[in-house]
This record gives structure tokens, sequence and C-alpha cells, in this order.
């Protein structure tokens, strides 16, 4: 359908070469992946912390289509965690003039959903930039965690969001971690703490909350540093405790 959520790449490469890079699903979306997911009737499983989907190949024409049907799913940070349920992620491949356009249409996720907005910018970072890079250069940019982002006033800050369960990834440096108490979506409400990000002193399990986040503290605005900047959100009435 028109409205369906849809994003589409042109690359160098064969269409066999397009094919098979898709289903190498660790390698461009997230690096929770558990079961098969290359043949006819394969079922496998997508992972962020809390938020998951289990989906089952259903359509693979070799070197043309692949149809993945969302069989189960929970995206705990909507009202409706199973807004991915009964969904289609649909793959079409077509080669012309040496030149390969991958169109990607998740059937079912329309601007009616809550999350269209954070499911979009997610699909196109993982189509557009993560498989392409995967494609084009070998490898991709797969997630450990959920985009999140929080605002004061006009300054707004992205970051990754993380279950308190998850094994925790490789961080940069210069880094500062949230801890949440309230979401919309992938948008941060309310907050406990905000402080430091020390690899040797973090432990997410003492958190109030069941998620936090991660965020660069380089200055985006006037030189103030993110971390200033969100601590005074947090002690504002907009994210009181």
């Amino acid at each position: 359908m028109k409205n369906d959520l849809t994003t589409t790449i042109q690359v160098s490469v064969s269409a066999k070469e397009a094919f098979d890079k898709i289903s190498r699903v660790g390698d461009w979306w997230a690096t929770n992946i558990t079961g098969s997911t290359k043949n006819l009737s394969d079922v496998f499983n997508v992972r962020f912390g809390k938020t998951f989907s289990t989906i089952q190949i259903t359509e693979l024409i070799i070197d043309k289509k692949i149809v993945w049907s969302v069989i189960d799913s929970s995206l705990p940070l909507f009202n409706n965690p199973q807004v991915w349920k009964d969904t289609q992620i649909v793959w079409e491949i077509l080669n012309e003039n040496k030149v390969t356009q991958i169109k990607m249409t998740h059937i079912g996720l329309t601007p009616e959903n809550e999350c269209y907005p954070d499911c979009k910018k997610g699909w196109s970072f993982y189509v557009q930039q993560s498989l392409a890079k995967l494609i084009s250069e070998g490898k991709g940019f797969p997630g450990t965690g959920i985009f999140a982002n929080i605002s004061n006033g006009g300054s707004r800050y992205e970051g990754l969001l993380y279950f308190k369960n998850d094994p925790l990834p490789d961080f940069a440096d210069d880094l500062f971690f949230i801890d949440l108490r309230e979401t919309k979506g992938e948008e941060v409400t309310k907050a406990y703490s905000a402080d430091v990000y020390c690899e040797e002193k973090f432990n997410p399990q003492q958190l109030k909350g069941d998620y936090f986040m991660i965020i660069q503290n380089s200055p985006l605005y006037n030189n103030l540093s993110p971390m200033d900047d969100i601590l005074e959100i947090i002690q504002s009435q907009y994210l009181n405790i």
C-alpha cells in the first residue's frame, strides 16, 4: 500500500550479492540475532533489550524478492507493544544497467501507527546506511541499542537506549548516561539522574529505572556540556521526580 513505510537504496553490485547481503541480518541490523535468516520458512529473532521481533521467511524468489512475516513482536516503549505483529517486511531487488535497486517496504506500518516516526528513522539508518555500507564496504553498523532522544527547549540530544540487563557493548570515550524514568516512544520524558559514564564503575543493576541512555558529552549548543544541560532538565519541573 502507498502509505506503508518504504525506503530504497541503489548499489553497484549484482542482484545476487545484494540478495545475499540482506540475508546477513546480524551484519547490518542487530548484533543480537538467533535463528537462521537465509532459507524459506526459516524463523529468526531480532532483539534490542526488551524489544524483539520474531520473523519467518514466507516468500523467497532468488535474487529478486524476500518476504519476512512478523509472527510475534514486542516494542514495550509504545502504547501498542505488538504494533509490528502480523506485518510484513518485503525486500524487492531489481538490477538494471549494472546498478541494483533494493526497495524495502514494511507492509502494515503506516503513519497512523504511533511508532512510525521512530521506526522510519531506524529503518532509514539500517537500510540506507548500515546495509548500504555492508554491501559497498563489507562492514555494516548492526545495532546494540535503540535510537532515543531527549530535549531541553531548543536543545535536542540523541543517543542509544539500553535495557539494564543488556550486555554492555564497547563504548567510546567522553560519554554520560541517563537513568530513565519514563519514555514516550523513543523520546525520554522523565529521568532519575545523569552522570559521567565510567566503564569500571558503571553497574546498570543499581539504576532505578529499567532503561538507561548513553550520550556523547560533546557540546552541540553554545559550548554547553550536554550532561549539564540534561541535569538542568532533570532538576526542572519538566522532569521533576
